[in-house]
């Protein structure tokens, strides 16, 4: 039988987190949670028509909002990082502002579907919620180029707007899908759009 010769060490708590971070940390997960039970809520009263949960995520995404620097880096985000949000400096106000599609929303003024974080003072790219299905059924690797963003940015030397994205002719070849012309072909023209839209501005 195996016998302890030493009394058990006791670690010391941990030096890099204060007592106050912890607290703000704690405070995050459970507004997170909150604002997810009070959508719940608004969506049962035909107040607003879609909610997307963020529940059982809320401390690693709270944990990983430390790691970031708002408005240095930036954000790609899934629809379940609402604490990653909250972390970041998005307020519950912001969020709600999302959940009843108002015009002051800053994820998207109102025209997004819910939960589809965006804030430009944050650096938080707003994401749409297409996912290509048609290309991943052609190939599954396409996923790994879904979903498609498009950066909009000014050059600070010209004053020129600048637009990139990645062309879906490109991914086509990129992943070999010759069977759905029509569809590239039409989100092709749609990026283009988007694009000489925002650059005309």
């Amino acid at each position: 039988m195996a016998t302890r010769t030493s009394a058990p060490v006791k670690s010391a708590p941990s030096s890099r987190l204060d007592k106050a971070e912890l607290l703000e940390m704690c405070r995050l997960i459970l507004l997170s949670r909150r604002i997810d039970d009070r959508e719940i809520q608004l969506k049962r009263q035909n107040k607003i028509f879609f909610q997307i949960s963020g529940a059982g995520h809320e401390a690693v995404l709270v944990a990983a909002s430390k790691v970031f620097r708002p408005a240095y880096d930036w954000f790609y985000t899934y629809y379940r990082d609402r604490a990653l949000c909250l972390g970041l400096g998005m307020t519950a106000t912001e969020q709600l502002l999302s959940a009843v599609g108002a015009a002051d929303d800053p994820n998207s003024g109102g025209r997004q579907m819910p939960s589809h974080w965006g804030h430009k003072e944050l650096n938080i790219v707003s994401a749409s919620s297409p996912t290509g299905t048609q290309f991943l059924q052609a190939n599954q690797q396409a996923g790994l180029d879904w979903p498609v963003r498009m950066l909009v940015y000014q050059d600070k030397a010209s004053g020129k707007v600048m637009v990139a994205w990645t062309d879906f002719a490109s991914i086509a070849r990129r992943h070999g899908i010759a069977s759905q012309p029509a569809q590239f072909k039409m989100a092709s023209q749609v990026a283009a759009s988007i694009a000489s839209t925002a650059m005309a501005r």
